[in-house]
């Protein structure tokens, strides 16, 4: 999903960061439309990234920190239009805001992991 590293070549990408270039290209687009017309209506955006495993039931975070794990739970979003938006309580976030912070998101997903194998049994 990642690609065969987290790499900033477009032809080594994984779907993740595909998708995340993807997000990145709109976000920019959005802003050259309004500054080109220069619209006084300026459209603000957050982004933010999370990683969660979900595995025999079972939902991990891969971006804490080893031994700060919370208790995940999937919640209903109360304040959704819809009333069925769901989101994961107590999941990392980390903003991001172009294609090097989703690369470093990677880059520590990987360091977690690392850190998770290596505690003592």
């Amino acid at each position: 999903m990642e690609g065969c590293k987290a790499s900033r070549d477009p032809k080594e990408r994984g779907i993740m960061l595909r998708a995340a270039a993807d997000i990145v290209a709109h976000i920019q687009r959005v802003k050259d439309v309004e500054t080109d017309t220069y619209s006084e209506d300026v459209t603000t955006f957050s982004v933010k990234a999370t990683y969660l495993e979900i595995y025999q039931e079972t939902l991990t975070d891969l971006l804490c920190e080893p031994g700060g794990q919370a208790d995940l739970k999937i919640r209903i979003d109360p304040d959704s239009l819809s009333g069925h938006e769901l989101y994961v309580q107590g999941l990392t976030e980390h903003e991001v805001s172009d294609i090097d912070d989703y690369v470093q998101v990677i880059i520590l997903t990987r360091v977690m992991n690392t850190r998770q194998l290596e505690k003592p049994i």
